[in-house]
């Protein structure tokens, strides 16, 4: 840069470096990782920290709505404290003086948000979630394992008592009893014992009344066991 260039891009007041910023296009982005706002960074620390504070107070509601990458650098700049806690009093009762606050108050609450984060990823925090989700799936699903559990045990109690009955009074058991289940899951349970009673055994009339009203009724193993026998 020349001696020309470094006149004209000297300031002696922010209202100025404002205004050179803008003719030059300077990049005014806190973080920029591309020139690091190099220029207007520099021009702005050659300018005393009273005559930025007092630039700052002029600053305008418009201004600031529109130059809040531009406002946020200045701050960082300028104060002792990365949030810029110490110029909240030199700016009281100015609009820089509320969107500093306004800053301040937005960082804060991302600290709150992150830490919260790394504190929910902390491995006791995994467990106790994990911990907490199983209780809940334990609870969620406890009736249907009750009814499961249910309806194992009148399956297997319904079982021995088919079990302990003849082949020819089992229709009529089956019709005349409450076994606990449906009569559509009996069917299964007696099917294949019926099926070769009889394919050697003709059935009877009172069985073939039986097994058609089963049929007609609950369907399934009954229906197909009336059209292999009849």
């Amino acid at each position: 840069m020349n001696t020309n260039e470094l006149s004209d891009t000297a300031a002696h007041s922010l209202t100025e470096l404002i205004d050179i910023s803008e003719r030059k296009g300077w990049c005014t982005r806190p973080l920029c990782t591309t020139c690091g706002a190099l220029p207007f960074r520099k021009s702005l620390r050659g300018i005393a920290r009273e005559e930025v504070i007092a630039g700052l107070r002029l600053l305008t509601s418009q201004f600031l709505e529109t130059h809040g990458n531009m406002f946020r650098l200045i701050i960082s700049e300028t104060a002792y404290f990365p949030t810029g806690g110490d110029l909240v009093d030199p700016l009281a009762g100015t609009p820089a003086g509320v969107q500093l606050v306004a800053n301040i108050n937005h960082q804060d609450l991302m600290s709150e948000r992150k830490a919260a984060y790394l504190a929910a990823q902390a491995p006791d925090a995994v467990a106790r979630r994990r911990a907490e989700k199983k209780v809940a799936r334990a609870l969620a699903t406890a009736p249907h394992r009750d009814k499961k559990s249910l309806y194992l045990k009148a399956t297997k109690d319904a079982s021995m008592l088919l079990n302990a009955t003849s082949t020819n009074e089992l229709l009529d058991m089956v019709i005349s009893r409450d076994l606990g289940l449906p009569l559509r899951a009996i069917g299964g349970l007696v099917y294949t014992r019926l099926h070769k009673h009889y394919r050697t055994t003709p059935i009877t009339p009172s069985d073939r009344v039986n097994l058609a009203k089963l049929a007609e009724t609950h369907s399934g193993h009954w229906k197909k066991l009336l059209n292999q026998v009849c």
